[in-house]
């Protein structure tokens, strides 16, 4: 992260993950899921509970391109307008809700929902104050979920396959 953005002295980087050990090779902090299974929302809590911020950016493993600008502009606008999540969204009305930024503050209401087995990122939108943030045409959000998207991806990008 440091190589590729050498200007974020005051980043956090950690991953969230349901098993710790497969990252070791990373050096990077791993908050291990303490309910492996119940998807992105105990992600999200996870990666939260282990955080020392107040203002994280919360994304997914699949999301090769970060746009460092527009998070920057999304945690501006949590910080400014005591938001719990500044989500981006699409022109069509989707949103991004795994290229967000969230409030440590939100941790609980997380936790309540998860132990009364609601585990929908977006119910979680419903009990927070969120902004919505149009995504820029110049900012790519693509998930790479298979072996063609990836090779499709490097194939754009000249990264290694």
């Amino acid at each position: 992260f440091e190589r590729l953005y050498p200007n974020e002295k005051e980043v956090e980087l950690l991953v969230s993950a349901g098993r710790g050990h497969p990252y070791a090779f990373l050096n990077l902090q791993v908050v291990q899921d303490p309910k492996p299974g119940l998807g992105p929302l105990m992600g999200i809590v996870s990666a939260l509970s282990g955080s020392s911020r107040d203002l994280n950016f919360v994304t997914t493993c699949d999301v090769p391109d970060i746009d460092m600008p527009f998070i920057r502009r999304m945690i501006r606008e949590a910080g400014t307008g005591d938001y719990d999540a500044v989500v981006p969204r699409w022109a069509d009305g989707r949103i991004e809700p795994l290229y967000a930024v969230y409030r440590r503050r939100v941790v609980p209401v997380i936790n309540d929902m998860l132990m009364a087995g609601e585990s929908s990122v977006w119910a979680l939108f419903e009990r927070c104050r969120v902004k919505y943030v149009a995504i820029p045409s110049s900012v790519a959000v693509t998930n790479l979920n298979t072996k063609e998207e990836y090779g499709s991806y490097c194939s754009r990008t000249s990264c290694e396959q």
